[in-house]
């Protein structure tokens, strides 16, 4: 089910330890904010964490802070490495599955959002379907 986003929506937005988004994230955090919406970035603890989603303790500090700050979008980006951004990118979506993140499963998770390079983001698109959103 594809779920409207509107400004009662909270929007994540994070990235892994090492990337090359840092100001991207930095300028879509201030126009989301000049829109109205609510956002939150990962922290560098956070940002640890999504580098190695499947860790059972990196995907708890996730998991928490996703449900702690009610988000219910989430931006994820990963644009140093086609492989690897979707391989780490397909890793965090088997985890919200798992951990029953989407709002399909009674979790927070309207909607996840995937940055990354071009063919990255084409692959992504191509594997998963037109549920999420890609940039």
């Amino acid at each position: 089910m594809i779920y409207e986003t509107n400004q009662g929506d909270v929007i994540g937005l994070a990235k892994t330890e090492i990337d090359a988004h840092t100001l991207g994230i930095s300028r879509i955090e201030e126009i989301l904010i000049e829109s109205g919406f609510k956002t939150i970035v990962s922290s560098d603890i956070l940002s640890k964490a999504f580098s190695n989603p499947q860790v059972p303790g990196n995907f708890s500090l996730i998991r928490k802070w996703i449900r702690e700050n009610r988000i219910s979008v989430l931006g994820f980006s990963y644009r140093l490495s086609t492989d690897n951004g979707v391989a780490t990118f397909r890793k965090l979506m088997d985890q919200f599955l798992k951990g029953n993140l989407f709002a399909d499963h009674k979790g927070p998770l309207k909607r996840v959002c995937f940055a990354g390079l071009p063919e990255a983001s084409r692959i992504v698109k191509n594997r998963m379907g037109t549920g999420f959103q890609y940039f």
